[in-house]
């Protein structure tokens, strides 16, 4: 997807200047990161991008939502190169986006400007769109998203790493095994983690001043450093359980039925590779 933006010669002759780069589905549960990954493509340097939402449909009068659906790609042409995001897709593309009239008319101008069939030679924008529901949406939408990429829950070096990413500046007390931590968050996604931690931490500061009520000053519980204990993640698991989801078997259903084989990368650890009846698929974690 970067490559135009890295080479922009690479594009100039051959199906790649005849045929826009497809469009990218990002999809797994809840709180795994998909939006930090959309977000990311705004920082990428020499491109525009510009967001979708379902808020800027449903604002919309009759007829206005494929109005200003035209005017964003129109205006991401003028712009190339530009990337169009989409969080939560389902919202907009699946079953109960909207009414189905509006649905019927908002998916047909986004087919048509996705196909470049008004960009009158210009160059198209990228589209990327994250969901959490990729089985909701529409598969005429689908089809223009060609590259679809599952963005898995962490696994337990994934967890490990992503609690010394929270647990950055603070203390642990010698019963706080960041390794052990991590084999018993089996199920939490990057945000529960975060949660997590945030509520250790939270547990451990009440703890300080509570301390410093107990002896009648406030003042001592200021030059107190919290230090986070087994017992502040115990609470804090009991207050933020792993994210439970019933939509597991749908998800990789989906994934398997859908998701788009990925060459492995040999820099890019972060990409499992799974075999399942002689199909090989990539999921990012």
């Amino acid at each position: 997807m970067t490559l135009f933006l890295r080479e922009p010669s690479a594009g100039k002759h051959g199906i790649l200047s005849r045929q826009s780069t497809p469009g990218v589905l990002l999809y797994g549960h809840p709180g795994t990161g998909k939006t930090q990954l959309v977000r990311a493509f705004a920082k990428l340097p020499g491109a525009t991008c510009l967001t979708l939402s379902r808020a800027d449909i449903q604002s919309c009068m009759a007829g206005e939502a494929e109005k200003k659906i035209k005017q964003l790609f129109t205006y991401a042409r003028r712009h190339h190169p530009c990337f169009i995001t989409i969080d939560d897709a389902h919202f907009l593309f699946g079953n109960d986006s909207v009414n189905v009239t509006s649905r019927v008319d908002i998916i047909s101008q986004f087919l048509a400007e996705m196909d470049g069939i008004r960009s009158q030679g210009a160059a198209d924008p990228i589209v990327i769109a994250a969901t959490s529901r990729p089985y909701d949406i529409d598969k005429s939408v689908l089809r223009r998203l060609g590259v679809r990429i599952m963005v898995d829950m962490p696994d337990t070096a994934a967890r490990e790493q992503l609690l010394k990413i929270h647990l950055e500046g603070e203390t642990l007390a010698d019963d706080v095994d960041v390794g052990e931590l991590a084999k018993t968050t089996k199920g939490y996604t990057g945000c529960d983690i975060k949660n997590l931690v945030w509520t250790a931490a939270n547990s451990a500061e009440n703890e300080i001043r509570r301390r410093g009520q107990a002896v009648g000053s406030s003042s001592s519980s200021d030059n107190l450093r919290r230090v986070l204990s087994r017992s502040d993640f115990d609470r804090a698991k009991r207050t933020i359980p792993p994210s439970e989801s019933s939509r597991v078997s749908k998800m990789m259903e989906f994934h398997m039925k859908f998701g788009r084989d990925l060459e492995a990368d040999s820099e890019c650890p972060e990409i499992d590779k799974l075999t399942d009846e002689g199909t090989e698929v990539y999921i990012f974690r």
